[in-house]
């Protein structure tokens, strides 16, 4: 989670820096999309995750098996929007 949170906040920081603002390029945008999905689905699966082991039952298998999957994805797509946007 800290790791989402700086990556969010160096990008906010970039754009203001560099550009004045938000309004950068559809790369830019695109980072922002899959950031926010990528932060949704690490709370997600922090908060299935922590339910399990607050009932003493293992995590649903398939939702890691696709969380996992989806996060891998959704990163690769985050750090080659902002090397484009910010290039």
């Amino acid at each position: 989670m800290i790791s989402l949170i700086i990556l969010w906040i160096s990008g906010i920081i970039l754009s203001i820096n560099l550009y004045g603002g938000f309004i950068i390029n559809s790369a830019f945008t695109i980072k922002l999309i899959a950031a926010g999905f990528l932060l949704g689905l690490s709370a997600y699966v922090n908060f299935h995750v922590f339910n399990c082991s607050k009932n003493n039952l293992p995590p649903n298998k398939s939702i890691m098996k696709i969380a996992t999957m989806s996060g891998r994805g959704l990163l690769v797509i985050v750090l080659i929007a902002a090397a484009i946007a910010f290039y």
